[in-house]
């Protein structure tokens, strides 16, 4: 899973022997792979060399269970959130957020070789082949002998099929050699394994002549012979488990709200639309104006009504956040406190005061600033005084703890990329809180 936009400068250094002379490393990678080193993390890549520079999906990770604590830890400092859930043991998922590069990064770690829809099929050697990984610069890999099988049965097992992408690679595993089958490996588990009156073994073979309708016809063989009874209720268990933690919204804790602010002009509504496909979790748009209708009401009615209706819609918000998503409100109840100005009467001043705090404060205040003159060209609306008066109240709002400027000018990409990054921010920073406190 990633987003990206524009190019990236390549990281390349010669590889040992059987391996790419050189890969190319997103430098989002890179920064993470790096951190993990500077932490002391055994780790080694799984697959997916080819897609290190464009980030075309996740990147899977194999490391040791003792340095579990210190990746998280690691990761976290660099502004990574661990993506919790049912049923999906012994997968753990991270992801960041580069605002340099416009990149998502998912990094999806393993503790153990497991294989399945559901991680089911468990096999030994993780270990060993951590201690044989090699480098190839910045990049850790798994030896040409464990590589092979890892890779083999993740197409067999995981997707029942070699996808295109990793053919070349595998093809050029397998012509590199099995080698002897040190006991306790991977690939001495693999080679027990027979099917269809043959072994695993002469699959490897199969892949060297890229015989991929042969490993089509293969998995699902294998698949159903190492179905025992312990897998499938493995398997049952954590599809239960998967099913009900989406159901209650546990696949994406750690939602945030964020409440866009700004005189009329400024870009709220089309910054709320950009924002909406820009995160790896679901996102929620809520309008929370405050004067768009415009009813003769009673005295005290429409005080009560308009307050009413914020609170539901931050309630709405609320129940979003908890089900893990990113609730981008559209406005917010500080317009009223910035539109209080002092030359207005006690009771028009206590009245947009009581409104402006109709609703909890949300996570994170984005204030969207721009020139009075500007504003006025936009939406010839206001004087440019009157314009500046109110921009003054909102940067004010702006400076504010939990609360950021962002320059709504001519550069609406580099706007929309620092918001993200802040609201990204929000949700990581307090999971590093939780983090510690659990630690």
């Amino acid at each position: 899973m990633a987003r990206r936009a524009g190019s990236s400068p390549a990281h390349t250094r010669p590889g040992p022997p059987n391996a790419q002379p050189s890969i190319d490393l997103h430098p989002f990678v890179a920064r993470a792979f790096a951190t993990l080193d500077a932490a002391g993390v055994s780790w080694s890549l799984l697959r997916g060399e080819e897609e290190l520079n464009d980030l075309a999906g996740d990147v899977d990770l194999l490391v040791r269970p003792e340095d579990l604590p210190r990746m998280r830890a690691a990761l976290t400092h660099l502004g990574f959130v661990e993506e919790r859930s049912w049923g999906l043991h012994p997968h753990r998922a991270f992801i960041g957020y580069d605002s340099a590069t416009d990149a998502w990064l998912k990094l999806d770690v393993v503790t153990a070789f497991a294989f399945g829809s559901y991680g089911e099929i468990s096999m030994p050697g993780a270990r060993r082949a951590l201690a044989r990984r090699g480098r190839v610069g910045d990049l850790s890999l798994l030896g040409p002998a464990d590589a092979v099988w890892a890779l083999l049965l993740h197409c067999l097992l995981d997707k029942g099929s070699v996808a295109d992408k990793h053919r070349a690679r595998l093809r050029e595993l397998a012509a590199a050699g099995l080698g002897p089958a040190e006991p306790g490996t991977l690939g001495a588990h693999a080679r027990a394994i027979s099917i269809g009156g043959g072994s695993l073994a002469d699959l490897v073979s199969a892949a060297e002549r890229e015989e991929w309708t042969r490993l089509e016809t293969a998995a699902r063989e294998l698949g159903t012979s190492l179905q025992k009874t312990r897998a499938r209720a493995v398997a049952s268990r954590r599809r239960v488990a998967r099913a009900i933690g989406w159901r209650l919204g546990l696949l994406r804790r750690g939602g945030t709200t964020v409440a866009l602010l700004g005189p009329d002009g400024a870009g709220k509504s089309t910054l709320a639309g950009a924002l909406k496909g820009s995160f790896p979790v679901p996102v929620r748009t809520i309008y929370m104006g405050l004067y768009k209708r415009k009813v003769k009401l009673p005295p005290g009615v429409g005080l009560l009504g308009r307050s009413g209706l914020q609170f539901g819609r931050y309630l709405i918000g609320r129940y979003h956040r908890s089900r893990g998503r990113v609730v981008i409100f559209d406005r917010y109840t500080h317009d009223a406190l910035v539109q209080r100005h002092s030359t207005a009467g006690f009771k028009t001043r206590a009245h947009r005061w009581l409104l402006s705090h109709a609703a909890p404060r949300p996570d994170l205040l984005l204030v969207l600033d721009l020139p009075g003159e500007t504003l006025f060209a936009r939406k010839g609306e206001r004087e440019p005084v009157t314009l500046e008066t109110m921009r003054a109240g909102y940067r004010a709002v702006g400076a504010q703890p939990g609360a950021a400027v962002l320059d709504a000018g001519a550069d609406f990409e580099g706007e929309r990329r620092e918001a993200i990054g802040l609201v990204w921010g929000s949700i990581a920073s307090r999971y590093q809180k939780r983090t510690a406190r659990k630690g």
